[in-house]
């Protein structure tokens, strides 16, 4: 029987850069995935979408995250029971931060299994719809990080920062 995946794309879509989750499950609505591939849009109520999940082998989240990365810059990192168990409550544009929400589908007998954090650093987090374009311009490269995470074969070790190239960057401030 294949893995279970879910990717879920977090973020509000009213807050500018806050969306690139959601906006980068619906680019991968339009790509052929694995049918082992479950994609979920939470937007802002993380908590319901892993309520609808119930338990995956493996769970990739896509979120903004200010990570002091160039803007665009994406940041992969797992995380374990070691690291939500201890996180301090903070300040999250959703309802409560990824690590409380696993922490609470976990203790309510749900099992997210491995669970990666891709992180986009945003540059504009601000009352508005829509990406930034440094943003917008960096979507296919997240998709094909999600993509690599899909593969069992080519994924990566955490913590790994990719950092967009010149192009990206003259696209983004272009647009």
């Amino acid at each position: 029987m294949p893995e279970r995946i879910a990717v879920v794309g977090i973020g509000n879509i009213l807050m500018g850069d806050d969306g690139v989750g959601v906006a980068v499950i619906e680019a991968l609505r339009r790509e052929t995935l694995p049918d082992s591939v479950e994609l979920y849009d939470a937007g802002t109520a993380l908590p319901d979408v892993l309520a609808v999940i119930g338990s995956a082998d493996r769970t990739i989240f896509v979120d903004s995250c200010r990570s002091g990365g160039e803007p665009g810059s994406v940041i992969r990192s797992l995380l374990g029971p070691e690291d939500w168990r201890s996180e301090p409550l903070g300040d999250s544009l959703h309802d409560i931060g990824v690590a409380h929400a696993v922490q609470m589908h976990c203790l309510a007998g749900g099992n997210l299994g491995e669970i990666v954090v891709i992180g986009i650093e945003p540059l504009d987090v601000a009352p508005r719809e829509g990406l930034s374009p440094a943003l917008a311009a960096r979507v296919p490269a997240v998709i094909e990080i999600v993509r690599r995470e899909l593969s069992a074969d080519d994924r990566t070790d955490g913590g790994r920062l990719v950092q967009p190239t010149p192009s990206e960057k003259r696209r983004g401030e272009r647009e």
